[in-house]
């Protein structure tokens, strides 16, 4: 019956600093972009976070709250917030080999889901300084990735299934400045 477009566009970025040897705080900021054949949106999002880790132990806390913020142009005539969630997680280092495991508790502003869709249980094989291999597991949902680091650029790039339609692939480039 004709032609229809669409397309999401995220574009952000992150801040980090740290507070002392074992704590660091950070945050990112996101403008999202949705275009819908005659229709768009445009929204704001914020993520902060906090991290301490002891160098020592190999192991570390983290806390973040994500998507704060909503829509400044809206599809129609009803402006929504974004969905906020917190989780929590803690990660330790295997002795002995070049592997960290992780346990995350997500969703902690959403109790109407099954108690068990709050865990993600995930490991990180670290080969080097510069690479990385990770995967995760959440109540049906599995992802891997990895990452790599050259100089002071960062490449990210993982896959995520949420069911047996359709998959989630993310590539990621950072810089540190």
């Amino acid at each position: 019956t004709g032609s229809f477009s669409a397309k999401d566009i995220v574009l952000g970025g992150s801040v980090g600093y740290p507070l002392n040897g074992r704590w660091n705080i950070g945050a990112t900021i996101r403008a999202i972009y949705s275009h819908y054949d005659i229709y768009s949106a445009f929204a704001l999002g914020v993520d902060v976070g906090v991290n301490w880790y002891d160098e020592v132990a190999g192991c570390s806390f983290s806390a973040v709250v994500t998507n704060l913020g909503g829509q400044l142009k809206s599809f129609d005539d009803r402006y929504q917030h974004l969905p906020t969630q917190a989780a929590v997680a803690y990660s330790k280092e295997v002795e002995h080999l070049p592997l960290c495991v992780s346990l995350s508790a997500v969703n902690l502003f959403d109790w109407d889901i099954d108690f068990k869709r709050h865990f993600v249980v995930g490991a990180e094989w670290i080969i080097s300084d510069s690479l990385y291999f990770a995967a995760g597991y959440n109540f049906s949902h599995f992802s891997v990735g990895g990452g790599f680091h050259y100089r002071k650029w960062n490449f990210q790039l993982s896959y995520a299934r949420y069911h047996s339609l359709s998959g989630s692939l993310n590539f990621g480039l950072s810089y540190s400045i």
